[in-house]
Parts: structure tokens; C-alpha cells; sequence
């Protein structure tokens, strides 16, 4: 960074180390130096472009945020549905929340079960919106 005169900002900087818990710990000193007079320690989770990235990849954090975010954005749209007809209703958690649902979902291949099942949850939440259909019910018309 020196040499290409690059200077960055050690308060808006931050790093992470991706890997097995094993090898983690393997690395006596995770801390780099950013410039002369400061360093820098690995930060987790990490941000970058809406996605939260831990060091094990396991992206609980993410889908924590998800979840937070889509269950707020659907019980808006649950305050609102009195005055939509249904398809206006449909596109509305369509355009909303499912675009957002979709975003970096082939990063979730490996993910295990109960990180599946907190998506499937808001998938089924996000089905049933715009019909007001109850959560236990076995079938859905659309």
C-alpha cells in the first residue's frame, strides 16, 4: 500500500479471516498493520453489499438481519392490506420482500437445517400475507 501511495482510513477499515475454527487458531497474531502507527484486528461479522459474512461462513448473522428486516417489512404490509385488493397485495410483498429473500441465495447451498427453516419461515409468512390465510392452515389458494 505504501509503495502505490495508498493510504487508508483505519477507522473505516475492516478485514476478516475465513476458515475452520481449527486453522483459526493456528494463526499466532491476527492483527495487521494498516499503516505506521496503527493496527488493525480481524472483524466478525463483517458488511459488504447487504450480505453479513462471518469467519465460519455460517451466516447466521445474515439471516438473523433477514429475518428482522422481512418480518417488519411484511407486518407494515399486514397494517395496509385492509385497503388493497389482492393482487396489489401479492405484487407488493412480491416486490418487497421477496427480492430481498432472493439476494445471494446461492451462498446458502451448504447452510444447515435450521438456518433453512428460518428462510422457509419467512417464505411460508410472505405466502400467506397477502390471502390473511392463519399459519397452521394446510393449503393456500392464490
Amino acid at each position: 500500500m505504501t509503495s502505490s501511495l495508498f493510504c487508508s482510513n483505519p477507522s473505516k477499515t475492516e478485514f476478516i479471516l475465513i476458515g475452520l475454527g481449527e486453522e483459526l487458531k493456528k494463526i499466532p497474531d491476527l492483527s495487521i498493520s494498516l499503516n505506521l502507527d496503527s493496527a488493525s484486528t480481524p472483524n466478525s461479522p463483517v458488511r459488504s453489499l447487504g450480505l453479513s459474512l462471518d469467519q465460519n461462513l455460517s451466516f447466521s448473522d445474515h439471516i438473523t438481519n433477514l429475518s428482522r428486516s422481512y418480518f417488519m417489512h411484511i407486518r407494515d404490509i399486514r397494517g395496509i392490506r385492509p385497503t388493497l385488493d389482492h393482487q396489489t397485495a401479492f405484487a407488493i410483498d412480491t416486490s418487497i420482500v421477496h427480492a430481498k429473500l432472493d439476494y445471494c441465495n446461492y451462498l446458502f447451498m451448504n447452510i444447515d437445517i435450521t438456518k433453512i427453516n428460518r428462510r422457509q419461515d419467512i417464505q411460508n409468512d410472505l405466502a400467506r400475507s397477502p390471502t390473511k390465510t392463519p399459519k397452521y392452515t394446510t393449503s393456500l389458494l392464490f
